[in-house]
């Protein structure tokens, strides 16, 4: 059969593209809009894939996308397009809602084109120290260590509060403070592209550990749990412990420009039109936490980590946008029948679901 390859890109839209995993039941546009303004000031781009999102949400994204700032991608749920009572699940046998086939799916969109690449959750962001641009930074990184393919940058968390309106929202206040989780966790990777032809989560396992290296001079920023609009914190249970940092303080001097570009955005009236359908507190995201947490981090459940068996009310007030498409399938072969999509595109009809 003739398979549906899609073509690379032929020009990236900044040096720096930042591979964002799979958002599904999104909700925490506070976090996309300071990761966005971040990451555009300072040389970067993100390429966000999305399964389901609350639609005002995704209305913001799309305004950033007409901006620059970010390229909103399809991640697809799979589907057999004539399914049987009998047809096995495939969803419920791919880890991590297949994080691993979105970030790759990134690095050959963006492998001949780009200068430098990264795989991260939405709430990692990467504030250069010591350099005034992603690129700078990563070229020291790689003329002084000539030999590595990949640096991983550790996270650490970092203590944030969500505002209810874009308005409110002072990224010199987020992020120029000391408050900080009291350890590091299994960081994220940039690299150069056209060095890797794979990716899993956290690195790619075909470079060698002597060809990998972690940053010790910088570290992202976990925006993991902020505390909810209303001053309370959305996750009572696996509480972290902070404490004052104040060598991992960043310069308030850093952020200040990027929040005038912030504040300059909200000066457009259609833009305030678009901000102002935007939930003021979080519904979903305790629900899903609480999920992953019952299911993988506190049980010993064995079976591959992903979204599957999550109780997700629906709601008519908080209406998604979920990605969809024309599935297909090819002639039944062994060992392998091929299986794909054509026609993606964005639904209201489906509902918010992983």
């Amino acid at each position: 059969m003739e398979i549906p390859f899609r073509s690379p890109r032929v020009t990236a839209p900044a040096p720096f593209i930042i591979c964002i995993s799979p958002q599904f039941v999104a909700e925490q546009w506070q976090i996309f809009v300071a990761h966005a303004h971040i990451a555009h000031y300072f040389g970067g781009h993100l390429h966000l894939y999305i399964t389901s999102m609350l639609e005002s949400y995704f209305n913001l994204v799309k305004e950033y996308e007409k901006l620059g700032y970010v390229t909103a991608d399809f991640w697809m749920r799979y589907k057999f397009p004539n399914s049987t009572l009998d047809s096995p699940e495939p969803n419920s046998n791919v880890e991590w809602r297949n994080q691993a086939g979105a970030h790759t799916d990134c690095l050959l969109q963006y492998k001949e084109v780009a200068s430098f690449i990264s795989f991260v959750d939405l709430d990692d962001v990467l504030v250069p120290r010591g350099f005034d641009s992603y690129f700078d930074e990563f070229s020291n990184l790689f003329y002084f260590h000539p030999n590595i393919l990949t640096f991983q940058y550790p996270k650490r968390e970092i203590m944030l509060h969500n505002k209810p309106n874009i308005q409110n929202i002072n990224l010199v206040e987020q992020f120029s403070h000391s408050w900080f989780g009291t350890y590091e966790d299994t960081g994220k990777i940039v690299a150069r592209p056209v060095d890797l032809d794979s990716m899993w989560i956290h690195r790619s396992f075909y470079v060698p550990d002597k060809k990998f290296r972690v940053v010790d001079h910088n570290f992202l920023l976990h925006m993991q749990r902020p505390v909810d609009t209303n001053g309370q914190d959305p996750i009572t249970y696996e509480m972290r412990s902070f404490q004052i940092y104040k060598h991992l303080k960043l310069n308030e001097s850093v952020l200040e420009p990027v929040q005038r570009e912030l504040e300059a955005l909200l000066n457009s009236t259609h833009f305030k039109e678009v901000a102002a359908k935007l939930p003021t507190h979080a519904y979903y995201f305790p629900i899903m936490f609480r999920c992953y947490f019952e299911k993988y981090y506190k049980s010993l459940d064995n079976t591959c980590p992903n979204g599957e068996g999550c109780l997700i009310p629906q709601r008519s007030d908080f209406p998604c946008i979920h990605s969809d498409a024309d599935y297909k399938s090819g002639p039944s072969m062994n060992p392998i029948t091929f299986h794909f999509h054509e026609n993606a595109r964005w639904s209201k009809d489906i509902g918010c679901y992983t």
